[in-house]
């Protein structure tokens, strides 16, 4: 699905939608590996933008698209070279936002590649409806093109439902490296979605900041947002890695489930030598 806010950064001008080998200086600046592809239930789960290859053509590019699926579906990407925390923001996540929509993603830096993992405090951390311990197990349907049912620790229980026959989505919706149940956890944002008419009419908060896929051209953050475990300030000097997750938990009706999108992230500090 999609994003939007106010971009506090121009987006650069595309680069070559064919994903060429790009130059140093080009190909430096955006993402250098992807460190794992772990996407959750959806309907774009399974196709090209739902893939391991779909998350790899992101390297060295910010004009490709990878869908996260439902809740808790992520990406960690890894950047050479380190994104330095310098005054204002250190890097943009683009997405598919466009207006009225937006599908929030949360995002975590680290130092290292296994951790420790920092989330970025955005406008909803301190939101009374946010649940920072959320936990949703998702169940592996016995026929793989019916709705997938999924369980969570705030005792609800809903369904990420198979689209194939609204749209031309008809694969099966089960991420393919999953062989049975599994359980993911995380920070689950406030649902903002509104739908009149069989379209999204709002999907995020006003003046909100500090999550993937939110903003028209893309969303600005900042390492300084940095906070651990415990909500205190975390002081980062530099950055090589960055997981994004879905924030959200929502099932949007005829429309699917609602899905953090990335194009790429850029390392705002960068410049040839």
């Amino acid at each position: 699905m999609a994003s939007c806010s106010s971009n506090q950064n121009d987006p650069t001008s595309p680069d070559n939608p064919d994903h060429p080998e790009l130059p140093q200086s080009d190909s430096a600046k955006y993402i250098h590996e992807i460190v794992a592809y772990h996407p959750a239930p959806g309907q774009f789960i399974n196709q090209k933008i739902g893939t391991l290859e779909g998350a790899k053509a992101l390297i060295g590019n910010k004009d490709h698209l990878l869908s996260l699926g439902a809740f808790g579906g992520s990406v960690v990407v890894g950047f050479s070279p380190a994104i330095q925390n310098l005054d204002g923001n250190d890097f943009v996540i683009y997405g598919n936002a466009f207006t009225g929509s937006s599908e929030m993603g949360i995002v975590a830096v680290a130092e290292q590649e296994d951790g420790p993992w920092y989330e970025l405090k955005g406008s909803e951390y301190e939101a009374p409806e946010t649940n920072k311990a959320y936990e949703v197990t998702y169940h592996k349907p016995q026929n793989e093109l019916d709705d997938i049912i999924w369980t969570d620790n705030e005792g609800k229980s809903d369904t990420v439902k198979y689209m194939g026959q609204l749209t031309q989505n008809k694969q099966s919706h089960w991420p393919a490296n999953e062989s049975k149940d599994f359980t993911v956890s995380g920070t689950r944002l406030k649902s903002f979605t509104t739908i009149e008419n069989g379209k999204i009419v709002n999907q995020k908060p006003e003046g909100g900041f500090g999550y993937a896929d939110m903003s028209i051209g893309g969303d600005a953050f900042d390492i300084d947002w940095a906070v651990d475990e415990n909500g205190h300030a975390k002081k980062l000097q530099q950055i090589r890695y960055i997981k994004v997750y879905t924030g959200l938990q929502v099932n949007a009706s005829i429309l699917g489930e609602v899905s953090t999108e990335i194009k790429g992230i850029e390392n705002l500090h960068y410049s040839a030598k």
